[in-house]
């Protein structure tokens, strides 16, 4: 209710909700330290004026980097194990980039997860526990022959990091 009188029934305030947020409280007639709790009994009078107060959510960020390294803003990052890295935000935070890692011999494809991409954005107004995977694949490299007035067939000429290349002997007359 929004008004009452000496005769109006016992009733306790009820607490609101906002996304993004944990009520801490109601504050004003009732005192200067928030209470989740606030009851008008019968017999009250007087107007009274109450605030809500609100904390925002902490959610987190977790990252897998599958064998990457984090190239920037390693000071915001917790290394929780196991190539895993983590980090909090709320609803109230700057928007932030969740940008591309590197890995040696391999190239960056993207992430996926709660949202997938090259980089990944959490725009200021964001909820929610979030959760990537860093996705790469294999550099390729080409292979170049300087036969020096030999021959060859059969060669391959591109090489993907982490698999074999059987080349063949070139020949050359005489």
């Amino acid at each position: 209710p929004t008004t009452y009188n000496v005769e109006s029934q016992t009733f306790t305030l009820k607490n609101p909700t906002r996304t993004g947020y944990t009520f801490t409280g109601w504050m004003g007639s009732n005192g200067n330290t928030p209470k989740t709790s606030v009851t008008i009994s019968k017999g009250s009078y007087g107007d009274n004026s109450y605030t809500a107060n609100w904390e925002p959510i902490r959610y987190t960020v977790k990252i897998h980097l599958n064998g990457g390294k984090i190239a920037t803003n390693t000071e915001w990052w917790s290394d929780i194990g196991n190539d895993t890295y983590q980090t909090t935000y709320t609803i109230e935070s700057d928007s932030w980039n969740l940008s591309s890692l590197t890995r040696d011999y391999y190239d960056w494809k993207g992430w996926t997860g709660t949202d997938s991409g090259n980089t990944v954005t959490i725009p200021k107004g964001s909820t929610g526990n979030k959760e990537y995977w860093a996705n790469w694949a294999p550099h390729t490299y080409t292979i170049s022959y300087y036969l020096n007035g030999g021959s060859i067939s059969g060669q391959p000429t591109e090489h993907t990091y982490g698999t074999e290349n059987k080349i063949p002997r070139p020949t050359r007359n005489g």
